[in-house]
Protein backbone atom coordinates (compact mmCIF):
# COMPACT_ATOMS: atom_id res chain seq x y z
CA UNK A 1 0.00 0.00 0.00
CA UNK A 2 1.20 3.34 -0.47
CA UNK A 3 1.42 6.20 1.76
CA UNK A 4 -0.89 9.13 1.06
CA UNK A 5 -2.35 12.11 2.33
CA UNK A 6 -5.13 14.28 1.42
CA UNK A 7 -6.56 15.36 -0.37
CA UNK A 8 -6.17 12.49 -3.28
CA UNK A 9 -8.39 11.66 -5.89
CA UNK A 10 -11.09 8.56 -5.28
CA UNK A 11 -13.21 7.15 -7.56
CA UNK A 12 -12.72 10.12 -9.87
CA UNK A 13 -13.67 12.93 -7.04
CA UNK A 14 -10.84 14.75 -4.90
CA UNK A 15 -11.67 12.55 -1.96
CA UNK A 16 -10.76 15.37 1.33
CA UNK A 17 -10.69 18.46 -0.62
CA UNK A 18 -12.80 21.73 -0.19
CA UNK A 19 -15.30 22.72 -2.52
CA UNK A 20 -15.27 25.97 -1.77
CA UNK A 21 -11.62 26.46 -3.59
CA UNK A 22 -11.32 27.16 -6.91
CA UNK A 23 -8.05 24.62 -6.94
CA UNK A 24 -10.52 21.93 -6.21
CA UNK A 25 -12.40 22.43 -9.79
CA UNK A 26 -9.26 22.95 -12.00
CA UNK A 27 -9.36 19.88 -13.42
CA UNK A 28 -12.63 20.13 -14.57
CA UNK A 29 -12.37 23.48 -16.04
CA UNK A 30 -8.85 22.35 -17.85
CA UNK A 31 -11.04 19.07 -19.25
CA UNK A 32 -13.26 21.53 -20.65
CA UNK A 33 -10.99 23.93 -21.88
CA UNK A 34 -9.63 21.28 -23.88
CA UNK A 35 -12.94 19.75 -25.23
CA UNK A 36 -13.73 23.58 -26.44
CA UNK A 37 -10.20 24.18 -28.02
CA UNK A 38 -9.77 26.67 -30.99
CA UNK A 39 -8.91 24.31 -33.75
CA UNK A 40 -12.07 22.60 -33.45
CA UNK A 41 -14.11 25.32 -33.83
CA UNK A 42 -12.66 26.28 -37.23
CA UNK A 43 -13.88 22.30 -38.46
CA UNK A 44 -17.53 23.31 -36.98
CA UNK A 45 -20.22 25.12 -38.54
CA UNK A 46 -22.44 27.08 -35.96
CA UNK A 47 -25.09 24.33 -35.24
CA UNK A 48 -21.66 21.85 -34.97
CA UNK A 49 -20.26 24.78 -32.28
CA UNK A 50 -23.84 24.71 -30.75
CA UNK A 51 -24.00 21.31 -30.20
CA UNK A 52 -20.54 20.40 -29.03
CA UNK A 53 -21.05 23.24 -26.16
CA UNK A 54 -24.71 21.47 -24.95
CA UNK A 55 -22.54 18.16 -24.73
CA UNK A 56 -19.84 19.71 -23.18
CA UNK A 57 -21.89 21.38 -20.37
CA UNK A 58 -23.78 18.33 -19.97
CA UNK A 59 -21.15 15.99 -19.65
CA UNK A 60 -17.77 16.95 -18.25
CA UNK A 61 -19.05 18.75 -15.03
CA UNK A 62 -21.62 16.15 -13.84
CA UNK A 63 -19.32 13.71 -11.80
CA UNK A 64 -18.30 16.91 -9.59
CA UNK A 65 -21.85 18.85 -9.65
CA UNK A 66 -23.42 15.59 -8.67
CA UNK A 67 -21.54 16.07 -4.90
CA UNK A 68 -19.77 19.77 -4.52
CA UNK A 69 -21.79 22.59 -4.75
CA UNK A 70 -20.26 24.66 -7.85
CA UNK A 71 -18.55 28.20 -6.39
CA UNK A 72 -20.23 31.33 -8.57
CA UNK A 73 -16.60 31.62 -9.58
CA UNK A 74 -16.23 28.10 -11.69
CA UNK A 75 -19.81 28.89 -12.63
CA UNK A 76 -18.51 32.20 -14.41
CA UNK A 77 -15.39 31.01 -16.01
CA UNK A 78 -17.01 27.75 -17.87
CA UNK A 79 -19.58 29.86 -19.39
CA UNK A 80 -16.91 32.26 -20.01
CA UNK A 81 -15.25 29.55 -21.92
CA UNK A 82 -18.28 28.28 -23.40
CA UNK A 83 -19.23 31.72 -25.13
CA UNK A 84 -15.44 32.21 -26.13
CA UNK A 85 -15.73 29.06 -28.26
CA UNK A 86 -19.56 30.11 -29.70
CA UNK A 87 -18.19 33.87 -30.79
CA UNK A 88 -14.35 32.83 -31.96
CA UNK A 89 -13.31 34.89 -28.71
CA UNK A 90 -9.76 33.86 -26.39
CA UNK A 91 -8.21 35.07 -23.48
CA UNK A 92 -5.47 37.16 -25.86
CA UNK A 93 -8.49 38.53 -28.25
CA UNK A 94 -12.24 39.28 -27.50
CA UNK A 95 -15.05 39.08 -30.11
CA UNK A 96 -18.74 40.61 -29.89
CA UNK A 97 -21.18 38.45 -28.47
CA UNK A 98 -24.03 38.92 -30.93
CA UNK A 99 -26.46 38.17 -27.77
CA UNK A 100 -26.46 37.67 -24.06
CA UNK A 101 -25.68 34.59 -22.58
CA UNK A 102 -28.74 34.56 -20.42
CA UNK A 103 -31.09 34.55 -23.56
CA UNK A 104 -28.90 31.49 -24.89
CA UNK A 105 -29.39 29.73 -21.89
CA UNK A 106 -33.60 30.04 -22.03
CA UNK A 107 -35.61 26.85 -23.36
CA UNK A 108 -35.72 26.78 -27.14
CA UNK A 109 -39.81 27.40 -26.84
CA UNK A 110 -38.82 30.04 -24.51
CA UNK A 111 -36.62 31.81 -27.58
CA UNK A 112 -33.22 30.46 -26.08
CA UNK A 113 -30.78 27.68 -27.82
CA UNK A 114 -31.44 25.46 -24.57
CA UNK A 115 -28.03 25.52 -23.28
CA UNK A 116 -28.03 24.14 -19.68
CA UNK A 117 -27.50 26.43 -16.66
CA UNK A 118 -25.06 24.92 -15.03
CA UNK A 119 -26.07 26.55 -11.82
CA UNK A 120 -29.69 25.09 -12.23
CA UNK A 121 -27.90 21.40 -12.95
CA UNK A 122 -25.98 21.45 -9.80
CA UNK A 123 -28.63 22.46 -7.34
CA UNK A 124 -30.90 19.22 -9.07
CA UNK A 125 -27.82 16.77 -8.72
CA UNK A 126 -27.78 17.86 -5.31
CA UNK A 127 -31.81 17.80 -4.54
CA UNK A 128 -31.15 14.32 -5.34
CA UNK A 129 -29.36 13.29 -2.04
CA UNK A 130 -32.60 14.69 -0.54
CA UNK A 131 -34.55 11.90 -2.08
CA UNK A 132 -31.45 9.27 -1.24
CA UNK A 133 -31.71 10.20 2.53
CA UNK A 134 -34.75 9.51 2.39
CA UNK A 135 -34.67 6.03 0.00
CA UNK A 136 -31.75 4.71 1.39
CA UNK A 137 -32.53 3.66 4.84
CA UNK A 138 -29.57 1.22 5.83
CA UNK A 139 -26.45 2.88 3.62
CA UNK A 140 -23.54 3.51 5.36
CA UNK A 141 -23.04 7.32 3.91
CA UNK A 142 -26.75 8.30 6.14
CA UNK A 143 -25.74 6.20 9.14
CA UNK A 144 -22.50 8.13 9.45
CA UNK A 145 -24.51 11.36 8.58
CA UNK A 146 -26.84 10.96 10.95
CA UNK A 147 -24.30 9.88 13.45
CA UNK A 148 -22.42 12.97 13.00
CA UNK A 149 -24.91 15.69 13.09
CA UNK A 150 -27.46 14.32 15.66
CA UNK A 151 -30.40 13.08 13.52
CA UNK A 152 -32.29 9.63 13.47
CA UNK A 153 -32.00 6.96 10.66
CA UNK A 154 -35.35 6.77 10.35
CA UNK A 155 -35.97 10.24 9.10
CA UNK A 156 -37.02 11.23 5.73
CA UNK A 157 -36.07 14.18 5.11
CA UNK A 158 -32.49 15.87 6.54
CA UNK A 159 -32.21 19.39 7.87
CA UNK A 160 -32.33 21.53 5.29
CA UNK A 161 -31.10 24.28 7.56
CA UNK A 162 -26.97 25.03 6.79
CA UNK A 163 -25.10 25.49 9.92
CA UNK A 164 -21.36 26.21 10.07
CA UNK A 165 -20.79 22.77 12.18
CA UNK A 166 -21.55 20.54 9.07
CA UNK A 167 -18.92 20.30 6.54
CA UNK A 168 -18.56 21.97 3.28
CA UNK A 169 -19.89 18.96 1.03
CA UNK A 170 -23.03 18.40 3.27
CA UNK A 171 -23.94 21.86 4.04
CA UNK A 172 -23.69 22.67 0.15
CA UNK A 173 -26.41 19.61 -0.46
CA UNK A 174 -28.36 21.51 2.28
CA UNK A 175 -27.96 25.45 1.46
CA UNK A 176 -30.12 24.08 -1.99
CA UNK A 177 -33.13 24.89 0.01
CA UNK A 178 -32.24 28.24 0.95
CA UNK A 179 -30.89 29.21 -2.05
CA UNK A 180 -34.24 28.09 -4.04
CA UNK A 181 -36.87 28.34 -1.85
CA UNK A 182 -39.33 27.15 -4.78
CA UNK A 183 -37.63 23.96 -5.49
CA UNK A 184 -37.36 22.97 -2.02
CA UNK A 185 -41.59 23.24 -2.25
CA UNK A 186 -41.58 21.49 -5.58
CA UNK A 187 -39.75 18.82 -3.86
CA UNK A 188 -41.33 18.75 -0.13
CA UNK A 189 -45.19 19.09 -2.22
CA UNK A 190 -43.89 15.45 -4.47
CA UNK A 191 -42.25 13.63 -1.73
CA UNK A 192 -44.92 10.91 -0.50
CA UNK A 193 -44.81 8.52 1.89
CA UNK A 194 -46.25 5.50 1.04
CA UNK A 195 -46.90 2.70 3.52
CA UNK A 196 -45.54 -0.40 4.07
CA UNK A 197 -45.25 -2.82 7.17
CA UNK A 198 -45.38 0.87 9.48
CA UNK A 199 -42.00 -0.23 11.00
CA UNK A 200 -40.56 3.18 10.40
CA UNK A 201 -43.51 5.94 9.94
CA UNK A 202 -44.39 7.84 12.82
CA UNK A 203 -47.83 7.78 13.69
CA UNK A 204 -48.46 11.46 14.27
CA UNK A 205 -45.17 13.14 12.70
CA UNK A 206 -45.04 11.83 9.35
CA UNK A 207 -47.43 12.89 6.70
CA UNK A 208 -48.90 9.40 6.02
CA UNK A 209 -52.40 9.95 5.32
CA UNK A 210 -53.63 12.37 3.06
CA UNK A 211 -50.15 13.72 3.16
CA UNK A 212 -51.57 15.49 5.99
CA UNK A 213 -49.34 14.96 9.20
CA UNK A 214 -51.61 14.64 12.02
CA UNK A 215 -49.70 16.39 14.61
CA UNK A 216 -50.33 19.36 12.74
CA UNK A 217 -53.76 18.84 11.58
CA UNK A 218 -54.62 17.88 15.37
CA UNK A 219 -52.30 19.80 17.88
CA UNK A 220 -54.42 19.68 20.94
CA UNK A 221 -54.35 15.29 20.68
CA UNK A 222 -50.89 15.62 19.67
CA UNK A 223 -50.19 17.70 22.89
CA UNK A 224 -51.65 15.05 25.00
CA UNK A 225 -50.71 12.00 23.24
CA UNK A 226 -48.10 9.76 25.60
CA UNK A 227 -47.43 7.75 22.14
CA UNK A 228 -45.90 10.91 20.21
CA UNK A 229 -42.55 8.73 18.70
CA UNK A 230 -44.36 5.86 17.85
CA UNK A 231 -44.61 4.05 15.12
CA UNK A 232 -47.67 3.27 12.71
CA UNK A 233 -47.28 -0.29 13.11
CA UNK A 234 -47.57 -0.18 17.73
CA UNK A 235 -50.47 2.15 16.60
CA UNK A 236 -52.35 -0.28 14.26
CA UNK A 237 -51.62 -3.61 16.50
CA UNK A 238 -53.76 -1.91 19.51
CA UNK A 239 -56.87 -1.37 17.16
CA UNK A 240 -59.86 -2.72 18.76
CA UNK A 241 -61.53 -5.66 17.38
CA UNK A 242 -64.17 -3.22 16.05
CA UNK A 243 -61.18 -1.28 14.05
CA UNK A 244 -61.26 1.63 16.33
CA UNK A 245 -57.97 3.19 17.27
CA UNK A 246 -56.88 2.84 20.51
CA UNK A 247 -54.76 6.30 21.41
CA UNK A 248 -53.24 6.86 24.83
CA UNK A 249 -53.85 10.54 26.48
CA UNK A 250 -51.84 11.65 29.60
CA UNK A 251 -55.51 12.86 30.61
CA UNK A 252 -59.00 12.45 30.34
CA UNK A 253 -60.32 14.23 27.24
CA UNK A 254 -62.83 17.04 27.72
CA UNK A 255 -65.71 17.39 25.90
CA UNK A 256 -64.73 19.53 22.95
CA UNK A 257 -61.40 17.52 22.51
CA UNK A 258 -63.43 14.08 22.27
CA UNK A 259 -65.19 16.04 19.49
CA UNK A 260 -61.71 16.45 17.98
CA UNK A 261 -61.16 12.71 18.63
CA UNK A 262 -63.99 12.00 16.82
CA UNK A 263 -62.98 14.19 13.93
CA UNK A 264 -59.35 12.39 14.52
CA UNK A 265 -61.11 8.99 13.77
CA UNK A 266 -62.93 10.07 11.03
CA UNK A 267 -60.08 11.09 9.11
CA UNK A 268 -58.73 7.89 9.90
CA UNK A 269 -60.76 5.98 7.73
CA UNK A 270 -59.12 6.77 4.66
CA UNK A 271 -56.05 5.52 6.06
CA UNK A 272 -54.20 3.03 4.14
CA UNK A 273 -53.91 -0.35 4.75
CA UNK A 274 -50.37 -2.37 6.10
CA UNK A 275 -48.50 -3.94 3.47
CA UNK A 276 -46.40 -7.05 5.80
CA UNK A 277 -44.27 -7.79 2.40
CA UNK A 278 -42.88 -4.37 2.09
CA UNK A 279 -41.24 -1.68 4.02
CA UNK A 280 -42.34 1.87 4.54
CA UNK A 281 -40.79 3.75 1.48
CA UNK A 282 -40.95 6.86 -0.31
CA UNK A 283 -42.63 7.37 -3.95
CA UNK A 284 -42.64 10.34 -5.92
CA UNK A 285 -45.32 12.00 -7.20
CA UNK A 286 -44.70 13.57 -10.15
CA UNK A 287 -43.18 10.80 -12.13
CA UNK A 288 -45.75 7.40 -12.93
CA UNK A 289 -42.71 5.06 -11.50
CA UNK A 290 -42.92 6.75 -8.12
CA UNK A 291 -39.16 7.31 -8.66
CA UNK A 292 -37.17 11.12 -8.82
CA UNK A 293 -35.26 11.73 -11.98
CA UNK A 294 -32.71 14.87 -11.76
CA UNK A 295 -34.46 15.56 -15.23
CA UNK A 296 -38.22 16.49 -13.49
CA UNK A 297 -36.13 18.65 -11.26
CA UNK A 298 -34.33 20.40 -13.97
CA UNK A 299 -37.70 21.01 -15.91
CA UNK A 300 -39.13 22.25 -12.85
CA UNK A 301 -36.60 25.10 -12.86
CA UNK A 302 -36.90 25.81 -16.81
CA UNK A 303 -40.34 26.17 -16.86
CA UNK A 304 -40.74 28.56 -14.48
CA UNK A 305 -38.04 30.86 -15.95
CA UNK A 306 -40.43 32.48 -18.79
CA UNK A 307 -43.29 31.55 -21.22
CA UNK A 308 -43.86 29.80 -23.87
CA UNK A 309 -43.61 31.59 -27.36
CA UNK A 310 -46.04 30.71 -30.14
CA UNK A 311 -43.09 32.18 -32.86
CA UNK A 312 -40.34 29.51 -31.63
CA UNK A 313 -42.62 26.59 -33.15
CA UNK A 314 -42.21 28.53 -36.88
CA UNK A 315 -38.21 28.71 -36.19
CA UNK A 316 -37.16 25.42 -35.22
CA UNK A 317 -38.76 23.08 -37.99
CA UNK A 318 -37.39 19.38 -37.81
CA UNK A 319 -37.02 19.18 -42.05
CA UNK A 320 -35.18 22.77 -42.04
CA UNK A 321 -31.45 22.42 -41.90
CA UNK A 322 -29.49 23.56 -38.40
CA UNK A 323 -28.14 26.88 -40.25
CA UNK A 324 -30.95 27.78 -41.87
CA UNK A 325 -33.16 27.69 -38.60
CA UNK A 326 -30.28 29.67 -36.51
CA UNK A 327 -30.54 32.27 -39.52
CA UNK A 328 -34.07 32.09 -38.49
CA UNK A 329 -33.43 32.88 -35.08
CA UNK A 330 -30.75 35.39 -35.49
CA UNK A 331 -33.26 37.63 -37.54
CA UNK A 332 -35.85 37.10 -35.18
CA UNK A 333 -33.67 38.29 -32.27
CA UNK A 334 -32.67 41.20 -34.67
CA UNK A 335 -29.02 39.68 -34.68
CA UNK A 336 -28.10 39.83 -38.44
CA UNK A 337 -24.76 41.70 -39.39
CA UNK A 338 -26.40 44.03 -41.89
CA UNK A 339 -24.54 47.11 -42.38
CA UNK A 340 -26.84 49.43 -40.17
CA UNK A 341 -25.73 46.60 -36.85
CA UNK A 342 -21.98 46.51 -37.58
CA UNK A 343 -21.92 50.42 -37.72
CA UNK A 344 -23.57 50.31 -34.62
CA UNK A 345 -21.22 48.01 -32.52
CA UNK A 346 -18.44 50.22 -34.29
CA UNK A 347 -17.27 47.50 -36.43
CA UNK A 348 -17.88 49.95 -39.30
CA UNK A 349 -17.22 53.55 -39.59
CA UNK A 350 -19.58 56.33 -38.72
CA UNK A 351 -18.61 57.95 -41.87
CA UNK A 352 -18.49 54.44 -44.27
CA UNK A 353 -21.57 53.77 -46.09
CA UNK A 354 -24.49 51.62 -44.94
CA UNK A 355 -26.20 51.67 -48.86
CA UNK A 356 -28.10 48.37 -49.32
CA UNK A 357 -25.75 46.33 -52.13
CA UNK A 358 -29.24 45.30 -53.79
CA UNK A 359 -30.85 48.29 -54.53
CA UNK A 360 -28.24 50.92 -53.54
CA UNK A 361 -31.39 53.67 -52.43
CA UNK A 362 -31.80 52.91 -48.85
CA UNK A 363 -29.74 51.84 -45.93
CA UNK A 364 -28.79 48.02 -45.11
CA UNK A 365 -31.28 47.38 -42.05
CA UNK A 366 -32.51 43.95 -40.71
CA UNK A 367 -35.91 44.50 -42.04
CA UNK A 368 -35.25 45.98 -45.27
CA UNK A 369 -32.94 43.50 -46.64
CA UNK A 370 -34.91 40.77 -45.41
CA UNK A 371 -38.16 42.39 -46.71
CA UNK A 372 -38.59 46.12 -48.06
CA UNK A 373 -36.18 45.98 -50.29
CA UNK A 374 -37.29 45.77 -54.08
CA UNK A 375 -35.17 43.16 -54.62
CA UNK A 376 -35.95 40.93 -52.23
CA UNK A 377 -39.72 42.12 -52.37
CA UNK A 378 -39.26 40.44 -55.95
CA UNK A 379 -38.30 36.88 -54.87
CA UNK A 380 -41.28 37.14 -52.00
CA UNK A 381 -43.45 37.87 -54.67
CA UNK A 382 -42.57 34.86 -57.00
CA UNK A 383 -42.96 32.73 -54.26
CA UNK A 384 -46.36 34.17 -52.86
CA UNK A 385 -47.25 33.01 -56.58
CA UNK A 386 -46.34 28.77 -55.89
CA UNK A 387 -49.28 29.33 -53.33
CA UNK A 388 -51.49 31.86 -55.75
CA UNK A 389 -51.43 33.88 -52.83
CA UNK A 390 -51.51 38.06 -53.56
CA UNK A 391 -50.58 39.80 -50.05
CA UNK A 392 -49.27 42.77 -48.57
CA UNK A 393 -45.88 41.23 -46.70
CA UNK A 394 -45.85 42.37 -42.78
CA UNK A 395 -42.72 44.90 -42.44
CA UNK A 396 -40.80 42.59 -40.02
CA UNK A 397 -39.72 39.58 -39.23
CA UNK A 398 -41.32 38.83 -36.60
CA UNK A 399 -44.96 39.61 -37.95
CA UNK A 400 -44.01 37.93 -41.29
CA UNK A 401 -43.36 34.46 -39.30
CA UNK A 402 -46.38 35.27 -37.55
CA UNK A 403 -48.34 35.86 -40.67
CA UNK A 404 -46.74 32.80 -43.14
CA UNK A 405 -47.90 30.65 -40.38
Amino acid sequence: CKVKSLPLTSLGLPLGANPRRLATWKPVVEKVKNKLAGWKRKMLSFAGWLILIKSVSSALPMFYLSLFKMPEGVAIELEKLQANFLWGGSDSKRKIHMIKWEEMSKRVDEGGLGIRNLRDVNKCLLVKWWWRFGSEKDALWKRIICSRYKMKVTSWLPSLYPSIGYLAVWNGIISVAEQSSSLKEFYLHNFKLKVGDGGRIRFWSDAWCQSVCLKDEFPTLYRLSLEKRECLRVLVDKKTIAGAWSLDFRRQLYDWEELELVRLNNFLVAAPDLCVECEDHPVWAASSLGILKTAELYSFIVSNAGATLRITKLLWLKHVPPKVQLFGWFAWKGRIKTREFLQRLGVICENDSTVCVFCNSESESLNHVLIWCPFVWNIWTEMLKWWDVQSALPCTVESLLLWWA
